[in-house]
């Protein structure tokens, strides 16, 4: 009777675990290809930009640059958020969630 127990025990553990695992994981990558499409974004409108500084319309460029700096930072702290959840920290870890940083980047070299 105990074996039926420790098995019964051990695949609801399991099953658990591996729950717990595939929604942090689904959860982890939603955040993830937010930051991804967040920054290809920045990108077009960084060439944008780039293309319209000489010209009368690089006010508006430069507005459109200036919120996609804003999203993409607001998209960052959102992924690194998620994954200081405190029921994320281990699987995002364990499954190699790295919180990402802003440092790198410098507003004023694009602006």
């Amino acid at each position: 009777m105990i074996t039926i127990a420790i098995c019964v025990a051990i695949i609801s553990t399991i099953g658990f675990l591996s729950l717990w695992f595939y929604i942090v994981n689904k959860e982890m990558n939603f955040y993830k290809n937010s930051v991804n499409s967040a920054k290809s974004s920045l990108e077009s409108h960084t060439k944008r930009y780039e293309q319209e500084r000489s010209t009368p319309r690089r006010h508006d460029a430069y507005n459109v640059l200036e919120i996609g700096f804003n999203i993409y930072f607001q998209t960052i702290e959102n992924y690194n958020r998620a994954i200081r959840k405190p029921q994320n920290i281990v699987p995002a870890l364990l499954m190699g969630f790295k919180r990402m940083s802003t440092d790198y980047i410098d507003k004023n070299e694009y602006l």
